[in-house]
């Protein structure tokens, strides 16, 4: 392979890999989440304002490191607010609807579920919250996989691997919260996988049926 090509190659791969994360999360909600930020900086908080004062006029007066960036002073039960505008944030885009409003709304539901997870302030939100996420996944999933069942879906298997590993994320989850070892991390992970298995998994199961004229309730 000449370089041309290896550089052509890699080009590719890239622009490839650049188009499926344009499909999971959009540059326009980067966008929306950076100017959000910046607007809860400009208007209101007087601390990021009293920062660039003491920047400018190199005046030291704070020697501090800001509490949410010093890992290092953080105690482990200390549970903070997700910022308005931090990327920790899930948002329902329009790619992700399979044209069945159920669905949807069921899909739709684990990223409300997930942002209040991630907006907790203490131990017994953080409970109750992945308990809630937990609880409506299951049921999401006995549901599809009796559907599959019923119509002897024919790469079942596979999809309800993918269940299984989710389920044993969130009690993963679970487990780390009782232990005070969650992050937040965590969660995008688990939401980084659950738009993939929608757009993957549950799009072409739907696709299928739609195709044989085959009324879905559930997926």
């Amino acid at each position: 392979m000449t370089n041309h090509e290896a550089l052509q190659t890699c080009l590719d791969e890239k622009s490839k890999i650049r188009c499926y994360d344009e499909s999971l999360k959009a540059l326009a909600t980067y966008r929306k989440f950076e100017l959000t930020q910046m607007y809860t900086n400009f208007y209101g908080n007087e601390q990021y304002h009293q920062a660039r004062h003491d920047f400018v006029y190199k005046t030291n007066n704070n020697k501090t490191t800001p509490d949410n960036i010093a890992h290092h002073r953080q105690q482990d039960d200390k549970i903070t607010a997700v910022s308005p505008g931090s990327m920790y944030h899930f948002v329902w885009q329009d790619l992700y609807q399979m044209s069945d409003d159920l669905i949807d709304k069921q899909h739709q539901e684990v990223f409300i579920l997930a942002n209040q997870l991630i907006s907790s302030v203490t131990k017994e939100e953080l409970n109750k919250n992945i308990q809630l996420i937990y609880s409506h996944v299951k049921e999401h999933f006995d549901a599809e996989e009796d559907l599959m069942k019923q119509y002897g879906f024919r790469n079942s298997k596979g999809h309800i691997r993918e269940h299984d590993s989710m389920m044993e994320q969130l009690i993963e989850m679970d487990r780390k919260i009782a232990q005070n070892d969650w992050k937040k991390s965590d969660i995008q992970d688990f939401m980084d996988r659950w738009a993939k298995h929608i757009v993957h998994s549950d799009i072409p199961f739907n696709a299928v049926y739609q195709k044989e004229q085959i009324g879905l309730g559930y997926t």
